[in-house]
């Protein structure tokens, strides 16, 4: 899953936030419920695409010492989001958050 298409998905899905990490779905919180969505299963390379598309550089090198990142991004067509990463037993985690006041849709 391509970094747009996700941010698409909280936006459509009017989601609170949306989650990606390694062997899971991605999954999208709506209304207090976390809903996978598709069939197909993120791998290392889906969630570290993820996770470099979304940041500069510089970000990302950070993240490879820290294991652990937080930062906003801002699409030019979906709005601004807030990113929060981090690395668990070898497994990448990526937490999108989109609330009605960061998006101007």
């Amino acid at each position: 899953m391509k970094l747009t298409e996700f941010l698409k998905q909280i936006v459509e899905k009017e989601a609170s936030d949306g989650f990606a990490a390694v062997g899971a779905l991605p999954i999208f919180k709506v209304d207090g419920e976390l809903l996978g969505y598709g069939d197909q299963l993120l791998g290392s390379d889906d969630v570290s695409s993820l996770i470099q598309d979304s940041m500069t550089p510089q970000q990302f090198e950070d993240y490879t010492l820290n294991h652990d990142a937080n930062y906003a991004i801002e699409h030019p067509e979906l709005g601004r989001f807030r990113q929060r990463l981090c690395a668990a037993r070898a497994a990448c985690f990526s937490s999108s958050s989109n609330s009605p006041r960061d998006t101007h849709v």
